[in-house]
């Protein structure tokens, strides 16, 4: 017979840290690093101005990564999607008549859309 490894499955996990809790090295860490940069501020400054334009331009660019969110890649699909997501909530909020007049607008469109192409 093999020795098994870990709890039985089915058995419910007890101790070790909270799901979500953070590491207690890490948030020393964070810490640590925060008091550093901190009282580092006049001397990163003066060094900043010491270093040529280039190095300086790298500088600002990696530091705007945690200043401005970076916007996530969306597929042409999902932005797709979501405008069709987007579109069928407004249309629940329309009344019916409204809902027909832009049916029959969109047929009227589409048809000169095909006398146009000729």
């Amino acid at each position: 017979m093999a020795l098994q490894k870990g709890r039985p499955k089915g058995q419910k996990k007890t101790g070790g840290r909270k799901k979500g809790s953070e590491n207690r090295l890490t948030s020393d860490v964070k810490s640590w690093i925060k008091l550093f940069i901190d009282g580092k501020r006049d001397q990163f400054e003066d060094d900043f101005m010491k270093v040529d334009a280039g190095t300086r331009l790298v500088i600002m660019e990696r530091l705007l990564k945690f200043v401005i969110p970076t916007l996530a890649s969306v597929s042409i699909e999902e932005q797709i999607r979501a405008e069709y997501i987007e579109l069928k909530n407004l249309f629940n909020q329309l009344p019916d008549e409204a809902i027909t007049a832009i049916a029959n607008k969109v047929v009227t469109l589409k048809e000169q859309s095909k006398t146009i192409k000729k």
